[in-house]
């Protein structure tokens, strides 16, 4: 026993430990990866042609991008990918002044997490996804006080 503790403060104190090494040993994700480009079977609606691919460790995030310039849809291009960062779970741009290309990103946190079979350029009205590291910790914090109050 750590001298000067209750032994409350020591398990809150072994959870909090247990919380921050949980977070900091975490690799990178683990995403779908494939691009219409290399391979036109690489599509919104399906994942036959994406690979299961680790991440590089400062690539937490998954996401799925599409690029609609005007004019044919077969100049569309999607891609499944690692990303460093995940602003919102869906953004849309516009690029060019006269011929306007749409750029739309689908991103989440967690493994495997991009298996989107929607079109990023047209999702549906719901939301984003409770990320895992806020869950582990939630129920890491909830323990903690379920432990302080009773014991």
């Amino acid at each position: 026993m750590i001298l000067g503790t209750t032994s409350t403060d020591f398990i809150f104190s072994v959870l909090l430990a247990a919380a921050i090494l949980y977070l900091r040993c975490e690799g990178g994700a683990i995403c779908y990866d494939c691009n219409s480009k290399a391979n036109n079977n690489c599509t919104p609606e399906s994942l036959s042609v994406a690979i299961k691919g680790s991440c590089p460790r400062d690539k937490d995030y998954c996401a799925a991008y599409k690029k609609e310039p005007p004019g044919n849809v077969s100049a569309h291009q999607y891609v499944r990918y690692c990303a460093s960062e995940c602003l919102r779970f869906n953004t849309t741009y516009t690029t060019g002044s006269f011929q306007k290309t749409k750029h739309c990103i689908l991103c989440c946190k967690g493994d495997l997490c991009n298996n989107y079979n929607i079109d990023p350029c047209n999702p549906p009205s719901t939301g984003g996804r409770l990320e895992l590291n806020g869950l582990t910790i939630t129920l890491l914090g909830v323990m903690a006080i379920f432990l302080c109050h009773f014991l």
